[in-house]
């Protein structure tokens, strides 16, 4: 399929307006980062009367290139940035929130909540309960909420700005429902083989699923074409080539504690799965639709 840049909008614009209204006219859209900018790209070329045709159906305020004004940051600007990928910040969010407990003295409880199983400590040493304990009281939280605990300024700014960089273009292009998915299912299987490999231990942070989003956003620009997110492939290099330093205790001589190199296999490998997963069913949805024409 070729694809057509249609045009330019601002990167804080909230652009469903205007996909909405073409996809009501039967075209495939996709949106890209460039230069700063959000292109659009539609799968067929349109004139420029076209163009401002529906770009004035899609929002009554619409500007006509030749009127169209540069602006300053407003409060409608923010108010846009905030709308247009709402998940994302609140990720970001109960990721520095989650780093709280862990650098105030009296959030040892709130950790406790948060950790993949209990914890409790006697004579100066941690003692933890086990995943079939955990499931047996119902506390099926804990499966996932491991990614919102951070140990350090370092560990939830380094995190934060890949779930920014990641997830917001997940949120934007696809859906806020399509992030959310792949966030449960990678932090899902992030917990779970990091639990696995290392055993009952205290572990979080929000690179589990960070290293999900490069895995599914990996695979689905492979099959399906770059502009389907546009991340640079060195981008997603270097955080595999990460992966494989962690793996071999490199990293651990530069910060405090161990990496947890488990949840970022974990995370790489649902991400690929899921990724694999939705471009199946995909690809028989537009089977069967073919077949029934």
């Amino acid at each position: 399929m070729n694809w057509y840049p249609a045009k330019r909008f601002a990167l804080q614009q909230d652009l469903r307006p205007y996909l909405q209204a073409f996809q009501r006219r039967g075209f495939q859209v996709h949106v890209t980062e460039d230069a700063g900018d959000q292109v659009l790209w539609l799968n067929q070329p349109v004139t420029e009367d076209e163009l401002n045709e529906v770009l004035r159906t899609a929002e009554p305020h619409y500007t006509p290139p030749e009127t169209e004004r540069r602006r300053g940051v407003s409060p409608l600007t923010i108010a846009r940035l905030l709308r247009g990928q709402p998940l994302t910040l609140l990720l970001i969010l109960c990721s520095v929130l989650g780093a709280l407990p862990t650098a105030w003295d009296g959030g040892w409880s709130l950790v406790r909540i948060l950790s993949f199983t209990d914890i409790g400590a006697s004579q100066g040493r941690l003692y933890f309960s086990d995943l079939t304990s955990v499931l047996r009281q119902g506390e099926w939280w804990r499966l996932l909420t491991p990614m919102f605990l951070h140990f350090g300024v370092l560990h939830v700014l380094f995190n934060s700005l890949w779930v920014w960089e990641l997830g917001r273009r997940i949120e934007r292009m696809q859906s806020w429902r399509r992030l959310l998915l792949v966030v449960t299912v990678t932090s899902l299987g992030a917990n779970l083989l990091q639990y696995a490999l290392s055993g009952p231990s205290l572990f979080g942070g929000m690179s589990g699923v960070v290293y999900g989003l490069v895995g599914y956003i990996a695979l689905w620009q492979r099959l399906e074409g770059q502009h389907s997110f546009n991340v640079s492939p060195a981008l997603l290099g270097f955080m595999l080539l990460f992966l494989v330093l962690g793996f071999t205790g490199t990293v651990d001589i530069f910060i405090d504690g161990a990496v947890a190199n488990g949840a970022h296999l974990g995370g790489l490998l649902s991400g690929v799965g899921l990724a694999a997963t939705l471009l199946l069913i995909k690809r028989i949805v537009l089977t069967r639709k073919g077949s029934e024409r």
